[in-house]
């Protein structure tokens, strides 16, 4: 058989040229799991480089102020507060009635 029309021959690893490939694969074993003890080694190293960077710290800030204003003044929060708890009351007192 002609060795070109041999499509049989196992194709070699695309790193070493040396091995042949795994199946689906662009490499032979040892390629990658060398490839990937590098990746996880790399990995590592990044990770402490971040964890030993050290954290800066923010300048301290004053707080704004906070005043409550007059205990004794009315609230504004509801001007119609009267008005609303009347309301609230006499729903109170049919509600009673008619379910009491």
């Amino acid at each position: 058989m002609h060795p070109l029309c041999n499509a049989t021959q196992p194709l070699h690893c695309t790193r070493c040229q040396n091995a042949p490939r795994l199946p689906g694969q662009r490499w032979c074993r040892s390629c990658l799991t060398q490839s990937q003890r590098e990746r996880r080694a790399a990995k590592r190293a990044a990770q402490a480089a971040v964890a030993s960077a050290g954290v800066t710290q923010a300048s301290e800030q004053e707080m704004p102020r906070v005043t409550q204003g007059d205990p004794q003044a009315p609230a504004t929060a509801a001007p119609n507060f009267k008005q609303l708890m009347t309301q609230l009351e006499n729903l109170l007192r049919e509600f009673q009635q008619q379910h009491g």
